[in-house]
């Protein structure tokens, strides 16, 4: 696959921009030195790609298997209610995916690093479990004021001009329905300021529609998780803390209350109480949280959970292992019920 300048340059981007131990994995996979600095380590992985000791095939591939793990938004999700039966059989995937000239991406897996248009790059299937991934091509802007300028006109009038920085960003979106209990998450890495999540979701779904038709799926309300969550931490339950919350009345008033930093939220009377007696009559909107540690948990160290109810997602705040987000996924769910 022939590959543009921009998508050479921003392939080395995004691997340098994850994580240092995802680089010093990938390097140690070409048998690369995998010490230094990040400088250090891009100029590494530089002179292998220009030496032809990796590809850049090689850099994408690794993305596609560590970005879908990284910052995300997760939408959660009740299969079918006929149920995932033929799902789970090998020849109805496969005819379907030939029916659409899909076959291809059957258990495999192509390249692409920034698409001008959601790109289906796999289509993993097993008895129990369908994962479809896409990439696109996001832009937008971040703002950054380091570039701020101000000056006087000639009229006297003094102008402010605020420094927005254009961003192309390598956005994964990945399905991952779990054929045997019937249950779905949609994961959306962490997208550039000003573009929506929502929108990101609808073109995903409209790519895989003609194949997949996702209206058979019913979102799952994650209002009710905030006062559960809220209602576990005040219990003295160490699965999570609460940093912040906010309460919509239902006469359509908020009451929002934060900790400070990670000052937790609970641990004064006053507003202990005043949080206990709107709970009684409002909705979780919105919810800040860290899932801890416990035992039999694969967490080694707390994750920060921000629970965007009112749009029905949640976002993971930092790149965390496979088992990590699946494991916080589960617990979301069962809280939402």
């Amino acid at each position: 696959m022939r590959y543009t300048e921009e998508e050479r340059r921003k392939a080395l981007d995004y691997l340098i921009a994850l994580r240092k131990d995802a680089i010093r994995s990938f390097l140690e996979q070409h048998r690369l030195r995998a010490s230094g600095t990040k400088e250090q380590l891009r100029d590494e992985i530089q002179d292998a790609l220009e030496g032809g000791f990796i590809k850049l095939a090689d850099i994408v591939a690794f993305l596609d298997e560590t970005q879908p793990w990284a910052r995300q938004h997760i939408y959660l999700f009740r299969g079918p209610r006929e149920g995932a039966a033929r799902w789970r059989r090998s020849d109805y995937v496969q005819n379907l995916l030939d029916q659409h000239k899909l076959r291809r991406l059957y258990n495999k897996h192509i390249t692409a690093v920034l698409p001008l248009s959601t790109h289906l790059i796999s289509i993993k299937h097993k008895v129990d479990q369908l994962r479809v991934t896409a990439v696109a091509r996001r832009e937008g802007a971040y703002r950054d004021g380091r570039y701020d300028e101000s000056r006087t006109l000639p009229d006297g009038s003094f102008v402010e001009l605020r420094a927005y920085v254009h961003e192309v960003t390598r956005n994964v979106v990945a399905l991952d329905w779990d054929l045997a209990r019937n249950e779905a998450m949609l994961q959306i890495t962490e997208l550039p300021s000003g573009i929506s999540y929502e929108a990101a979701r609808d073109d995903f779904v409209a790519t895989i529609a003609p194949w997949l038709d996702f209206r058979t799926f019913s979102a799952v309300d994650l209002h009710s998780s905030i006062r559960r969550l809220h209602e576990l931490d005040e219990s003295g339950n160490s699965e999570v803390m609460s940093i912040a919350i906010d309460y919509q009345t239902q006469g359509g008033r908020h009451l929002t209350a934060r900790g400070g930093g990670d000052t937790p939220l609970l641990g004064e009377t006053e507003t202990d109480e005043a949080l206990r007696r709107v709970r009684q009559v409002s909705t979780g909107r919105v919810g800040n949280f860290y899932w801890q540690p416990i035992d039999g948990s694969p967490l080694a160290e707390r994750v920060h959970v921000y629970i965007i109810a009112e749009h029905g997602r949640f976002n993971i705040t930092m790149p965390q292992p496979e088992q990590v987000i699946r494991y916080v996924a589960g617990r979301v769910r069962h809280y939402s019920r």
